[in-house]
């Protein structure tokens, strides 16, 4: 039937393999078999097998097999023809090669066939399988950042990888499809590579109109999808914009709210619980013989806590028990007890949000506390076996931290590494130990308990899931984590991450052993860089960490980075930076290095440099408020200063660290210095919120309010100011006066104020204040700075009593009757103090100056 293959068939058969769901057009068993997850059939189909040579006669290896395997696969794939027959092919080849290898690492169940049916039969007894997959992990290698070393069948990747890396003439979704391919590769290497990222938004952007073109459930899963890659890459504010865009394409409603509820057995009255009211516009239906195929779950078990938040009854929920306010119209009916099913798709969306607020927020309780809802609302129901084991594994992350739900979190986590693990080494033996893995907990008891290759690989890509090696990884950090050292150890050793290895030695208070099973590990392989600068990092010895980077031909990029941290700690800063440069050379993705890259050009006074780094780092991460103000210092620091660039910077810090009283500060600072008087206000008022609590009066730089006083009472006062003048005067008239205590100056910026307002009595209060808090300090007598400032706060307060004496108010009467009394009651105090302690001082002339006007009162 594929010689009958029209182009709108074909276009709608690849747009069903992006979906990965049924289609309505008879095309062959191929194709439905790739949908069905039995990839078995399609590489043994008579089409497949003769793309991979199967009927070609060579009964010899060729010899390009045994030095570069990919050279091997890629003539394969220049043969085919460039029809639409031969791009379905490439296709489904490319397509059931990853998919088998996530089976294999990241969903199960167990495959029954491994990579070498990628090969003709008749090699079967002369192909060395061990050194043709370490052949594919080498070309798996990028810039020197490995794979993990234990990937086993790693060609099924390679495969896919060069079965797309052609320029397709008929196809609309092979650039979907590679850089789905890339992100997998960047999810088995150690750390993350430029080339793959650059090449994975580089092929998501060029299909994104195409996309565009598509019925929802396609738009939902392209934006889903660039929100997850952006995700994993730290771009977190530019992902959730993805998110939301997934969540309006299928019509998913949410929002985080209380209702009451009792969270506790022994609760006897309803208090607001947290929960996340969410709906979805496409219902659906599930049999029971699908729902009953979920991951293990176990029970809290606890004595105090009850499984799930019990909420109010409905019928019993009257409008004010609920924060409702801005609850959307569609979920104000909803039922948190009983809430309605959502679809796979926007169960994986919610699963997204938890990683954006987990990435967006502390990593305290109350991050987890926001997080939790969303997970409890796709437990709900169990729609699908990998989503629902993804929200299981988010749980357990968030019920790690409290003391009644770490045990649960631990044995959860235990079920689903288990599950994991059951599935595929039942087949695959992952190491010659693996499949020995040590486990108090049973096993599936049947296949029927296990969902079909169809349903884990379906949302696959919807979810950021685990390689099983991280996964068992994540189990023996959580040992670590409540002191199981030995048993953590144990999964390290077997999955030999030697750097978590050397970490267990040395908690155990062994390093030495550390150091000898590095050591051990290099007489085996003497040429690996990861060795060396694992070693180098237990001893602290610049030597191990060059030896890493001369055995990598300079490009092994942590070695550097290693050496970079070593003399920035040694305070070598010029050294630190050439190294940290080396390191960037080769991988310009890595955040870190770029900030301690710029810290140490900061502390060279090299502006340009640290400018250079610090947008590198905003550019990697936009809402990291200590990257943009960096940025801003260096700008300042240029000659001459670029005051609106480091002004912008650190308008874009604050966007992001909204509580740092200190960027505050700098913010205050600049838009000072280039009158920016709105942010001037805006700033101070915000510095007071942060500090004023702790610090009181002190917050208040009288320097600054002095100018901004000055350029306040420029204006013409009117008594309809808006904007700047508006803010500034609620300021200093509202908000500075509850926070002084001791300060006098304070409140003579309130006078002047209160003077330019027309407000005399006002004014007088404050200067009354001024002079007050002047001649209360126990200094007085001693300190000549704080004698001239009592004798000038009194000329103040005395000439606004002269300048508002004679001010009358709408009854004809004087606004202060007495001024002249209460004026030489002043001078008098002044002068004894004076002719006690300050006979010599000019001061004391000035107040007999004054006392002359007064001779008669």
């Amino acid at each position: 039937m594929l010689e009958d293959l029209k182009e709108d068939d074909f276009y709608k058969l690849e747009w069903a393999l992006i979906k990965g769901h049924d289609i309505n057009i008879q095309i062959g068993q191929l194709v439905r078999s790739v949908i069905d997850g039995d990839f078995k059939t399609v590489f043994s189909s008579p089409e497949i097998r003769e793309i991979l040579g199967e009927n070609e006669g060579h009964v010899k290896l060729p010899e390009i097999l045994k030095t570069n395997i990919a050279i091997y696969f890629k003539d394969i794939f220049s043969k085919i023809p460039s029809t639409l027959e031969g791009e379905l092919m490439i296709l489904l080849l490319g397509i059931s090669s990853i998919h088998a290898f996530i089976q294999i690492h990241f969903t199960g169940p167990k495959p029954m066939f491994d990579s070498y049916i990628l090969f003709p039969k008749r090699w079967e007894t002369i192909l060395n399988k061990s050194d043709f997959e370490k052949n594919a992990l080498k070309c798996l290698e990028i810039d020197n950042v490995y794979p993990y070393h234990l990937i086993q069948s790693p060609t099924f990747l390679l495969v896919s990888k060069l079965a797309f890396s052609n320029i397709f003439k008929y196809s609309k979704t092979y650039l979907w499809w590679r850089a789905r391919i890339d992100f997998i590769h960047q999810r088995i290497l150690d750390e993350h590579v430029a080339v793959l990222h650059d090449c994975i938004f580089k092929n998501m952007e060029t299909i994104a109109k195409e996309c565009e073109k598509q019925e929802y459930y396609i738009r939902a899963c392209y934006a889903l999808e660039i929100g997850l890659y952006l995700n994993y890459y730290g771009r977190n504010s530019i992902s959730f914009d993805f998110i939301k865009n997934a969540a309006k394409e299928t019509g998913l409603k949410w929002i985080l709210t209380g209702f009451l509820g009792r969270r506790t057995k022994f609760q006897t009255f309803d208090i607001s619980q947290l929960v996340l009211i969410a709906k979805g516009e496409n219902n659906i239906e599930k049999t029971l013989e699908t729902i009953h195929k979920i991951p293990k779950i176990l029970d809290l078990n606890d004595d105090t806590l009850l499984e799930t938040i019990s909420f109010k009854p409905k019928e019993v929920i009257s409008s004010e028990s609920i924060e409702n306010d801005n609850i959307p119209e569609s979920l104000k009916n909803t039922d948190p007890n009983n809430p309605s099913l959502l679809s796979p798709l926007d169960a994986c969306i919610l699963l997204a949000l938890t990683l954006f607020i987990k990435n967006t927020n502390p990593n305290d309780g109350l991050t987890m506390e926001e997080m939790a809802p969303y997970t409890e609302r796709v437990l709900k129901h169990p729609i699908n076996w990998t989503v629902y084991s993804m929200a299981l594994l988010i749980r357990c992350r968030l019920e790690a931290g409290k003391g009644r739900t770490m045990e649960r979190s631990v044995l959860q986590l235990q079920v689903l590494v288990d599950q994991l693990l059951d599935d595929i080494d039942s087949i695959n033996d992952f190491t010659n130990n693996l499949q020995n893995n040590t486990s108090f907990l049973r096993k599936p008891l049947s296949c029927g308990e296990s969902a079909s290759v169809k349903e884990r690989l379906t949302y696959g890509w919807q979810l950021l899931l685990l390689p099983r090696w991280t996964l068992e990884e994540e189990l023996a950090n959580r040992y670590l984590s409540i002191g199981m050292i030995k048993s953590a150890l144990e999964i390290f050793e077997r999955l030999e991450i030697w750097e978590k290895i050397a970490l267990c030695w040395t908690a155990l208070n062994k390093e030495n052993k550390a150091i000898e099973v590095l050591t051990s590990q290099l007489a085996l392989e003497p040429k690996n860089p990861k060795l060396w600068t694992l070693l180098g990092d237990i001893q602290r010895n610049p030597s191990h960490w060059i030896k890493a980077w001369n055995v990598s031909g300079n490009r092994y990029a942590k070695a550097q980075r290693s050496l970079g941290k070593f003399y920035y700690s040694e305070k070598k800063f010029k050294k630190s930076a050439e190294a940290f440069r080396l390191s960037l050379d080769i991988n310009p993705l890595n955040y870190a290095a770029w900030f301690t890259y710029g810290c140490c050009h900061l502390e060279l006074n090299n502006w340009e440099m640290a400018s250079e780094a610090f947008t590198r780092c905003v550019s990697l991460d936009p809402s990291d408020g200590e990257s943009w103000n960096n940025l801003a210092l260096s700008f300042l620091k240029y000659n001459p200063p670029k005051k609106y660039d480091a002004w912008n910077a650190l308008r874009q810090a604050l966007s992001n660290s909204y509580e740092s009283w200190r960027i505050w500060e700098n913010y205050l600072t600049i838009s000072l210095d280039i009158g920016e008087w709105n942010e001037v206000v805006r700033s101070i008022n915000r510095c007071i919120d942060l500090r004023a609590h702790k610090i009181g009066e002190n917050i208040i730089d009288t320097k600054i309010l002095d100018i901004l006083v000055k350029e306040i009472i420029k204006n013409e006062y009117t008594g309809k100011e808006r904007g700047f003048l508006r803010h500034a005067i609620d300021l200093i008239t509202v908000k500075i006066p509850p926070l002084i205590t001791s300060n006098p100056l304070l409140w003579k910026f309130v006078a002047k104020i209160n003077i330019w307002r027309n407000k005399p009595l006002d004014a007088l209060e404050a200067y009354i204040k001024s002079y007050h808090i002047w001649i209360s300090k126990s200094d007085i007598n001693t300190n000549k700075d704080v004698w001239t400032g009592t004798v000038e706060s009194a000329v103040e307060l005395i000439d606004t009593y002269k300048n508002f004496g004679l001010i009358k108010d709408h009854t004809d009467n004087l606004i202060i009757s007495d001024w002249k009394f209460k004026a030489k009651s002043i001078l008098r105090t002044l002068k004894g103090k004076g002719q006690m302690f300050w006979t010599e001082s000019k001061e004391l002339v000035i107040i007999n100056e004054y006392l002359k006007e007064f001779q008669n009162i």
